[in-house]
């Protein structure tokens, strides 16, 4: 019996004399299917375009095609394929299939949906994202032959090249973006995201040292508070001294509370300087002047 891999075969042939010849042939043994991926589309994919692209990798030391439907694909030397297919309207399945040298056969079956809606996507901002501006800029990509407008919250957007633009105003708090592509026979596609608004700065408060405080030591201990209310996130510090900025160290607060320490400078008044920035990028500042002697 054969191991799955390469296996020789000897054959030997032998006279009434036992005299010998022999021959010997390598037989590969392949009984493991291509792994293989679809990439792109995604599955199910809805398009309004005559012809989508499905693209992907397979890999099989000996491949032999790779195929959609009936319809064969060329694999590159990385073993990336990308195939265009004609797809009807309606839905459509289709079968891409890879199969190796000894016959084994990988498949994944793509469910293609072909309609006349605009194809629209919302880039820009990321779903659940915090800003402290009162405009924001919304991008994404919208693909119809026949396209007449993109709106955002009523902002008529800019198209180039498939791309939309259209700066939004927000209010303070929740903001929901609608963005709608129309087409020539109004047709219409909605894809909406919330985002928040977030203008608080943080609360911050040095505990210790106190202002004004003496010491002989060269590293001191800098603790405190900070607490947003209106940011799921805890703030991030930066601790450090006004003279020495690039020694800034980074930390973040634990059930609101921080602490770090800096290294004073000798003989002399060291500011210290806590920065406390939420997720929107707002900021608060405390400091603490100590001298070292």
């Amino acid at each position: 019996s054969l191991v799955e891999g390469y296996n020789g075969i000897t054959v030997i042939a032998r006279d009434d004399q036992d005299r010998e010849t022999s021959k010997t042939v390598t037989v590969v043994s392949d009984i493991t299917p291509p792994s293989f991926y679809v990439l792109s589309p995604e599955n199910p994919f809805n398009t309004n375009r005559e012809t989508i692209t499905i693209q992907g990798t397979v890999y099989d030391e000996h491949l032999d095609i790779v195929r959609v439907d009936w319809q064969q694909t060329e694999v590159q030397a990385d073993g990336s394929f990308s195939i265009d297919i004609a797809v009807d309207y309606g839905s459509t399945n289709l079968t891409v299939t890879a199969v190796d040298g000894a016959g084994n056969e990988s498949s994944q079956e793509l469910i293609i949906n072909r309609s006349d809606e605009p194809e629209l996507t919302i880039a820009y901002p990321y779903p659940g994202s915090v800003t402290n501006e009162l405009v924001t800029t919304v991008t994404g990509q919208v693909i119809d032959s026949d396209l007449a407008s993109v709106t955002v919250n009523g902002e008529t957007a800019t198209v180039s090249d498939d791309t939309y633009t259209v700066n939004v105003p927000l209010i303070d708090g929740e903001n929901l973006l609608s963005a709608t592509a129309t087409d020539l026979a109004s047709n219409s596609t909605t894809k909406s995201v919330s985002i928040m608004v977030d203008r608080v700065a943080p609360t911050l408060t040095i505990s210790s040292p106190a202002e004004g405080y003496v010491t002989s030591t060269y590293s001191l201990a800098v603790t405190g508070t900070t607490t947003d209310p209106n940011d799921s996130l805890p703030p991030w510090l930066l601790v450090g001294l006004e003279h020495a900025p690039d020694e800034f160290i980074s930390t973040f607060a634990f059930e609101g509370e921080f602490g770090d320490t800096v290294r004073l400078k000798a003989n002399a008044e060291n500011k210290i300087v806590v920065y406390s920035v939420d997720s929107a990028g707002n900021v608060t500042t405390a400091t603490r002047t100590v001298i070292r002697d």
